[in-house]
């Protein structure tokens, strides 16, 4: 299950995501690091180390092991998690 409020995205991906209407959740990546750590895990300890190295952390969801529960939360609704998506930078090529 993902918040989708809780995804940190850089200004940049939303202005272009809000100017050639695409999904932010379909942009690329690049520098972001995707941890699944325990929930016995020291978190506040975790998240104060990562940040004491300059990055910024956000807890998006957690890991369920039914493929029919995973959703994306957004507001008061769930919906699917997507499959696949397009690349939306194609859209500049146009």
């Amino acid at each position: 299950k993902i918040w989708r409020e809780r995804i940190l995205f850089p200004p940049e991906i939303l202005k272009l995501s809000d100017s050639l209407g695409f999904n932010p959740l379909a942009a690329s990546s690049s520098g972001t690091v995707l941890a699944a750590i325990p929930k016995s895990a020291p978190l506040g300890f975790l998240r104060e180390l990562i940040e004491s190295h300059g990055f910024v952390t956000s807890i998006i969801g957690e890991l369920v092991s039914d493929p029919e529960s995973r959703k994306i939360v957004e507001g008061d609704s769930l919906r699917e998690f997507p499959e696949d998506a397009e690349d939306p930078y194609i859209l500049l090529l146009e």
